[in-house]
């Protein structure tokens, strides 16, 4: 999936009890899984988020059955790496050096943070 999907905060918890089913789920998983994270959303709210997600391109359901079951259409570190993308560019202008800066402000680095840093830097 080439462009960013715009994703709310309610459907990313969907999203990210698909990611982490090992095989696709129905909706009644999906508020099992959700209420282990004390979210306790109706079968009629993670449905309609469920059918947005489907919408955007984000999660395809196959029906078995009388159930459907539904499973991400977008990897998680691809998304992840989307937001990441977008966020330095929306606050940062698209730079990364002032994006990690953001994050000394008043601290500073330890030697540590900073070793593991240019370690990261050089496998760039």
């Amino acid at each position: 999936m080439g462009e960013t999907v715009k994703i709310t905060e309610a459907q990313l918890k969907v999203l990210n009890v698909l990611w982490k089913a090992e095989k696709p789920i129905c909706i009644s998983e999906m508020i099992t899984e959700l209420k282990k994270q004390d979210i306790q959303w109706a079968y009629r709210t993670v449905s309609t988020f469920v059918g947005q997600l489907e919408q955007k391109g984000a999660v395809a359901g196959i029906k078995d059955q009388m159930t459907f079951y539904y499973y991400p259409l977008i990897e998680e570190k691809d998304f992840r790496k989307g937001e990441a993308k977008n966020l330095i560019k929306k606050h940062f202008g698209g730079s990364l050096k002032g994006f990690l800066a953001a994050f000394t402000g008043d601290e500073d680095l330890t030697q540590q943070e900073i070793k593991d840093m240019k370690e990261w830097v050089d496998k760039l």
